[in-house]
């Protein structure tokens, strides 16, 4: 597959992409773009994309590719369809999605994976770059049992520098609106996504429905959440603002 200098990422044309030889992957996945892949790389091709969403998607990516030293997969060429830009490609990560990994593994095992995932979300928050992942999701985690590693998958759309992210989760969005409030492009919010996501495991519902004697019940069943009632207490609030929310890990260590 000819592989050609743009700037400082390689371009691949589409046209040169044997689609025979590649493997869909399931569109739950991703309702904003189809992907593929070969076992070694994943090719990603945006759909419904207005030319002013690519503009910036673009500029996202090669951002996005200059991510080095951490569990990300790093955009690593720009796919062109002819000359217009429509995709990306990034190492293909073997493995289960944490959506996947929840529906096999106790709550408890749920819990120590969701900790080792939390903390390399801080060192993502680390680095220079100002990255902010914004869709916090158990679809854009996978999980490598066989060689006990991870990493965060459709990093193409995350914050970065001054953009903002792309897309944010759906408990997320929910949440910021049940409350009036706008989404702010800061790591705050998605520490506030991560916690969110793992509640909605938890009690298979958004946290607003969930009431206090639901948590205090559901603490006799998973005593670890204990060291969490500060914290749900905080988010129960219908505050016009985000507080300062703790990383996962920082909670539900021992």
């Amino acid at each position: 597959m000819e592989q050609i200098r743009g700037g400082i990422m390689k371009k691949i044309d589409i046209t040169s992409i044997n689609f025979d030889k590649v493997v869909k992957i399931n569109d739950d996945i991703s309702s904003e773009s189809t992907i593929y892949h070969d076992n070694k790389m994943v090719y990603k091709i945006y759909k419904n994309f207005s030319i002013y969403e690519l503009i910036e998607r673009e500029a996202h990516v090669e951002e996005a590719s200059k991510i080095t030293n951490l569990r990300v997969a790093t955009p690593l060429a720009k796919l062109y369809n002819g000359y217009s830009f429509c995709g990306c490609t990034m190492a293909y990560k073997k493995g289960i999605t944490l959506s996947e990994y929840e529906k096999t593994h106790s709550i408890e095992e749920l819990k120590d994976k969701l900790i080792d995932v939390s903390l390399e979300l801080e060192e993502i928050h680390r680095n220079r770059k100002k990255i902010v992942l914004g869709d916090i999701n158990y679809n854009n985690v996978m999980i490598d049992e066989e060689n006990n590693d991870f990493s965060f998958i459709d990093f193409d759309g995350v914050g970065i520098k001054r953009m903002e992210p792309m897309t944010i989760s759906a408990p997320l969005f929910e949440y910021l609106e049940n409350r009036g409030i706008d989404y702010q492009g800061k790591q705050n919010y998605d520490r506030l996504a991560y916690l969110l996501a793992f509640y909605q495991t938890v009690f298979h519902k958004s946290i607003d429905e969930v009431s206090e004697d639901e948590f205090e019940m559901k603490t006799d069943e998973l005593p670890f959440l204990n060291r969490s009632r500060y914290d749900f207490k905080v988010l129960k609030k219908k505050n016009k603002t985000v507080k300062d929310m703790p990383y996962f890990h920082e909670v539900f260590s021992k």
